[in-house]
C-alpha cells in the first residue's frame, strides 16, 4: 500500500520558539582570589578527621562552601598568626 505524500501537506511550524538568550558571565580568572604571582603548592600533614571536618565546616561558613575555602582559611588563620606571634610565645610547645 503506497503513501499519497502529497495528501500530507506541508509540515507544521515548530512551537518551540526562540532559545534564551546568553548571559554575560564575568570570566573566572577575573574573580580569582588567589595571590598573584604565586602558583600554589601542596601541604600534606595529619591531623584527626573530626578537626578536618570542623576546620572545612568553618572555612565554608567565613568564605563560603566553594572550592578553595579551606586554603583562604589556612591564609588568614596564618596571617593572624604572624601578626600576633607574641601572643603565641608562651603556648608554643619546644
Amino acid at each position: 500500500m503506497a503513501t499519497n505524500v502529497s495528501a500530507l501537506g506541508a509540515p507544521k511550524s515548530s512551537q518551540k520558539g526562540e532559545p534564551p538568550k546568553r548571559t554575560k558571565n564575568t570570566p573566572v580568572i577575573q574573580t580569582n582570589s588567589r595571590p598573584s604571582g604565586e602558583k600554589g603548592k601542596g601541604i600534606q600533614f595529619m591531623i584527626p578527621p573530626s578537626i578536618i571536618d570542623d576546620f572545612g565546616r568553618e572555612a565554608g561558613e567565613n568564605f563560603g562552601f566553594t572550592k578553595g575555602s579551606k586554603s583562604q582559611m589556612f591564609l588568614k588563620l596564618f596571617e593572624f598568626y604572624k601578626e600576633n606571634k607574641a601572643l603565641f610565645k608562651d603556648t608554643m610547645i619546644s
